[in-house]
């Protein structure tokens, strides 16, 4: 498979290119870029972090959408609205490609996921890759007043109505969970070209919808399981022949300062020494994995600068976005 499976919407698009090419694994670093042990990190160093990573073989960094803090989860992501947080990045930074991972669309309304995207979009110069995800977390539904039991259904809807409202002048149609488009109004910032949308988690939608619909997939919990890697990637392709859907992995990684240490896999979980897990990287990239990007938050025993540097001139060097 080669980008020329790509759409020419994709394939000339900076920001998804790079990220995510064919036959070559690149990383991303999931905010805030260290290492916290309490639910709440530490954001005192964001910027010079931030900067370090701009000019590093790093491709993305991601945000998350974490509107509360659950003790049953134990995490807040970066704490901050995605959206203010990306605006902050898109003004500090000139290289990397701003993710979401993903946007909790199913508890936003469309329209301002809609608007908030193009706006991103335009601010940044085209940086800004647009990842859906439709929440695990049933108290924040409860919390939204929205149903936890329809959140596929109504990710499917939000997912359509936001492409019309980027691909359509005065759209008109009627949408079952959210508003009415009465070809009176048109959204605004039209995006000028295409803005990636890609899946984050399976978002309750099976395999070949995703195939189907996202440009790219991004999942979690399978990272120690190449079979179902495997499979994955061979039903993306099997479900829309006629064009390449990049796959992309999320975990959790604890480098060790010693380059030799041992690897431990689990499901979400990755720790380690930088010699093994560069290995483990390789076999991911060999088994065709686009895209691998790592939270740091478990990388407690260096300060964060450290983290970073460790991350960067130990593993990330080995597998540059370009």
């Amino acid at each position: 498979m080669t980008t020329q499976n790509l759409p020419q919407t994709l394939a000339t698009n900076p920001a998804f290119t790079r990220v995510f090419q064919a036959n070559k694994l690149t990383l991303g670093v999931i905010a805030p870029f260290n290492g916290y042990a309490t639910p709440f990190p530490d954001l005192s160093q964001q910027e010079k972090l931030l900067q370090i990573l701009d000019q590093s073989p790093v491709a993305a960094i991601w945000v998350r959408d974490v509107p509360f803090y659950d003790p049953n989860f134990g995490d807040v992501g970066q704490g901050t609205d995605p959206y203010v947080t990306l605006g902050w990045y898109s003004a500090l930074t000139k290289n990397l490609t701003l993710g979401s991972a993903g946007i909790i669309t199913t508890l936003r309304n469309p329209i301002h996921t809609a608007k908030s995207t193009a706006s991103l979009d335009l601010l940044s110069h085209g940086r800004f890759v647009l990842g859906m995800a439709s929440g695990d977390r049933p108290k924040e539904y409860a919390a939204f007043g929205n149903k936890f039991t329809n959140r596929g259904q109504r990710y499917r809807e939000s997912w359509n109505i936001i492409r019309r409202l980027f691909s359509e002048e005065f759209p008109q149609f009627t949408s079952e969970n959210y508003g009415k488009f009465s070809g009176d109004l048109d959204f605004y910032p039209k995006p000028k070209h295409h803005i990636p949308m890609l899946t984050i988690g399976q978002s309750r939608q099976d395999v070949a919808w995703i195939a189907q619909n996202a440009d790219a997939w991004i999942t979690h919990g399978i990272i120690n399981d190449p079979a179902k890697i495997q499979e994955n990637i061979s039903t993306l392709a099997a479900s829309a022949p006629d064009k390449w859907t990049p796959f992309g992995v999320a975990a959790f990684l604890d480098l060790d300062q010693d380059d030799d240490a041992p690897l431990l896999m689990e499901r979400v979980f990755m720790k380690g020494g930088s010699k093994a897990i560069v290995k483990a990287l390789k076999q991911l990239e060999a088994l065709g994995v686009n895209h691998v990007t790592f939270n740091l938050k478990s990388s407690l025993s260096m300060d964060q600068e450290q983290t970073l540097q460790l991350f960067l001139e130990k593993i990330a060097v080995h597998f540059p976005h370009h």
